[in-house]
């Protein structure tokens, strides 16, 4: 039974590596041929920086627009604040959740705020 799991793990090891390595060829090649379809118009340096670019860019969008896509999850709705000191403190908690630095200007405007006030009294 072992030796049945250990091989069928070889087995797709040497599947995945095998299809890897035909992705690499099949980016390489298709590299060289926009490489070399380029070459007469900016010479081998530009054709080579053109073709760097292209595959580097390309991935890079493909990531940013998937990670826009992605929904943010639903946040469960907070309890109801008992005293106004706890109100501000439980809206700098969320705050802080999604903009820390926000979070903290606003601490800082409230404390002083709350400081002023107190000195009044």
């Amino acid at each position: 039974m072992l030796e049945r799991i250990v091989a069928a793990g070889i087995g797709l090891t040497a599947i995945l590596v095998a299809v890897m390595v035909v992705v690499v060829v099949g980016v390489g090649c298709a590299a060289f041929a926009i490489v070399v379809a380029l070459m007469p118009f900016m010479g081998l340096a530009g054709a080579a920086a053109v073709t760097a670019a292209l595959f580097l860019v390309f991935p890079l969008m493909a990531i940013v627009m998937a990670r826009q896509m992605v929904r943010p999850q639903k946040r469960k709705p907070r309890e109801a604040a008992k005293s106004g000191d706890q109100a501000i403190v439980d809206a700098l908690a969320i705050l802080a959740e999604e903009r820390p630095g926000m979070a903290m200007a606003a601490a800082i405007i409230f404390g002083a705020g709350s400081a002023i006030m107190r000195e009044r009294k």
